[in-house]
């Protein structure tokens, strides 16, 4: 689904599954279900504009479901509706920020890259899998648990901006300053 304009997929009552790539180009891309399941099977490219991924039930985003911002557009999870969100999919960004609004388990390994931007989980995440996290010069902001499911196993990697960590499943409050590596074992 190729465009140079907003692209807008939105379900008032059933759920919405995207199996092909989206391209957005100059535009945003939206998907969202109000009141069921977002699915996301395949690839969304945005040169810039937002793209946003919300549901009222839940959402999947697949290993296939990886999301390529080259623009400094920012990317949002589940910002208005209530649906949790489980994702195997990368996403990577040239200087916009990630943010997840909603609980976050990992269904395999996940590899976010802001390009200097900030990277914001609201809610916990878990999972038995890897996240790595590069943002550059931006910050990386934990406000909820880590590991309140299954401990990821992996290591939350951040290069050059700082860390914070409010409540770490099993661990202590942790912040950690520029250049200092956020790790969870």
């Amino acid at each position: 689904m190729p465009g140079n304009g907003a692209i807008s997929v939105v379900s008032t009552g059933s759920s919405v599954t995207l199996s092909a790539a989206v391209t957005g180009g100059s535009g945003g891309v939206s998907v969202a279900s109000n009141t069921s399941t977002v699915t996301i099977g395949a690839p969304i490219n945005v040169s810039s504009g937002t793209v946003s991924i919300d549901s009222g039930a839940g959402t999947t985003i697949t290993a296939a479901g990886d999301i390529t911002a080259t623009g400094a557009a920012s990317v949002n999870f589940g910002q208005t509706l209530a649906g949790a969100l489980s994702t195997a999919g990368d996403v990577t960004t040239v200087g916009g920020p990630v943010r997840f609004y909603r609980a976050v388990t990992l269904t395999g390994n996940v590899n976010l890259d802001s390009g200097g931007a900030s990277v914001t989980f609201d809610q916990d995440v878990s999972g038995g899998f890897s996240l790595t996290i590069n943002s550059g010069a931006g910050n990386v902001m934990f406000s909820s648990t880590i590991g309140g499911g299954a401990d990821p196993t992996g290591t939350f990697h951040h290069i050059r901006g700082k860390c914070d960590v409010h409540r770490f499943g099993k661990y202590r409050r942790k912040s950690y300053g520029i250049g200092q590596q956020c790790q969870c074992e």
